[in-house]
């Protein structure tokens, strides 16, 4: 795998700070596998831009940002987001704007997706190091979020009916059936 075995506690760590409202500094989490960093640096290459290390820097502010403040996810989430981007099973995806690897095996994500993870690297900044600047569960369209909004609604009915099956009882008036129908 490319991350390193302290990989979670340093992605841990400059998440925490970025909650705290401070800068972290980039942190060395991993390296790309040889066949990662093999298609990224030809694609780079085709558009006459240099070759990338195999390490992989986080400082983490955007994905914080975008991840658990804007969409809801926990850091538990988002590391295995980002571990799931981040396989060595990964490819490169080419997209014109980022650098994407996208892991071909899909996850549950716990929150009834099924979800590819993608790991998005910011490869100028830093240069010649790779920064993972997000990750991404691509096909994730129940948010975090919404799944609690859903959850306390249904809650929020299920208090509504045992308060209407302790009061009153009055019978609902039958409905008409209607056989032919206007039109």
């Amino acid at each position: 795998m490319p991350l390193y075995a302290n990989a979670e506690l340093l992605i841990r760590g400059n998440l925490a700070v970025v909650k705290r409202g401070t800068k972290p500094r980039p942190v060395r989490i991993g390296e790309l596998t040889d066949a990662q960093v093999s298609a990224i640096n030809a694609h780079r290459r085709s558009r006459n831009l240099g070759d990338i290390n195999k390490e992989i820097l986080f400082v983490g502010k955007h994905l914080y940002d975008s991840r658990v403040l804007q969409d809801g996810y926990e850091v538990n989430d988002v590391i295995k987001q980002i571990t799931g981007g981040l396989d060595s099973n990964s490819q490169f995806i080419y997209t014109s704007k980022m650098t994407v690897l996208q892991n071909p095996k899909k996850r549950e994500d716990g929150y009834g997706n099924r979800v590819s993870d993608q790991a998005i690297l910011e490869c100028t900044t830093r240069f010649p190091y790779a920064e993972l600047y997000s990750a991404i569960p691509k096909g994730d369209k129940i948010k975090p979020a919404e799944a609690a909004n859903a959850m306390a609604d249904a809650a929020s009915f299920e208090v509504a009916l045992a308060a209407n099956d302790e009061g009153s009882h009055t019978e609902a008036a039958p409905l008409e059936v209607v056989t032919n129908p206007p039109g």
